[in-house]
């Protein structure tokens, strides 16, 4: 498959693909009214969308007809979702950001964020659950690492206790 760097869709074809994915996951298939129900746009729209996905061979296309992800277009749906649910971890589990918030700037994110960079993000996720410092006291204005203080008690890192 080509990956999504090469098939240079743009924003809002991305949110189409993550659409129509997310539809034929709950129904089976989608159609193009359900499509445009999710995404609150016209139906032209819709079928403007669904043409320009159709010629890059990324979905099954007819006009009056439900619509279906080619594997290659699954793929790249499935990439786009995968960014996103990342994203919106990341943001609610260690920014603290609400969910709805979260999800509306992942959604924005997901498309800008090149996968390294959203790798990186996975792995500072992974680091944070294994930091000392436990909960989310290093969000507070006035949080001071073990680094910056001389009696540390939030994180029980003796060994920076000690040393600092």
């Amino acid at each position: 498959m080509e990956n999504s760097q090469s098939k240079h869709l743009s924003e809002s074809l991305e949110d189409y693909l993550e659409a129509i994915l997310n539809i034929i996951d709950q129904n089976g298939v989608a159609w193009p009214r359900d499509i445009a129900k999710a995404l609150k746009v016209s139906n032209a729209s819709v079928t403007g969308a669904l043409r320009a996905l159709g010629e890059r061979q990324l979905i099954n296309y007819a006009p009056y007809a439900f619509v279906t992800l080619t594997p290659d277009g699954e793929n790249y749906a499935r990439e786009i979702v995968g960014r996103h649910e990342k994203i919106r971890a990341f943001l609610c589990d260690f920014l603290d950001v609400d969910p709805q918030l979260a999800d509306e700037t992942a959604c924005k994110m997901e498309h800008i964020l090149a996968p390294e960079i959203v790798q990186r993000f996975v792995r500072l996720a992974a680091f944070m659950k294994t930091s000392p410092c436990e909960g989310k006291a290093w969000l507070k204005p006035d949080f001071r690492s073990c680094a910056d203080c001389k009696q540390c008690g939030g994180c029980g890192n003796e060994k920076q206790k000690t040393e600092v």
